[in-house]
């Protein structure tokens, strides 16, 4: 496992819109990144136009799939060796009525919008890190002092109990 010794951020829904601006200030500022992305075409248009392939990882993840967010926690480890930063940018929406809306479509919704949002930080907060990495610590970087959460929520400050 390699070990960047600069911040390593990764962008949820990263190849276009906001997600692709928020690594691009990464970048800017000294920043690993990984964009990840559903849209395999635009990520790869993103990537070539960001031409920084030492910084930047692009990985086709659907954040709704918990073994595709295992996998992409497991590739930004394997690449960077750390994480300092996870953005949940990824969402999608259906633009038409309540009543014309299908049930699949809702569920993709919900599945991106919401699942994505729990399974991220589930994955690069608890999946990644040894156990000892589970309780905060003086010795870990302040992005990590979010593991533990009231009522399972994820990314809430840790509490000392």
């Amino acid at each position: 496992m390699a070990v960047s010794f600069s911040p390593v951020a990764v962008v949820t829904g990263g190849a276009r819109g906001i997600g692709l601006a928020i690594g691009q200030w990464f970048l800017a500022h000294e920043h690993k990144v990984v964009l990840l992305d559903i849209d395999q075409a635009t990520l790869a248009v993103s990537e070539a136009a960001l031409n920084r392939p030492h910084d930047l990882l692009c990985l086709r993840c659907d954040v709704a799939s918990p073994q595709q967010v295992q996998a992409a926690a497991a590739q930004v480890m394997a690449r960077f060796g750390r994480l300092d930063a996870l953005v949940n940018n990824a969402g999608v929406a259906v633009f038409k009525p309540a009543l014309e809306t299908h049930f699949e479509e809702w569920r993709q919704v919900l599945s991106t919008n919401l699942d994505g949002a729990f399974l991220c930080p589930q994955a690069v907060l608890v999946g990644t890190w040894p156990a000892s990495a589970a309780a905060p610590s003086s010795t870990l970087p302040p992005s990590r002092d979010c593991v533990r959460a009231p009522c399972g929520w994820p990314m809430a400050p840790a509490r000392p109990r």
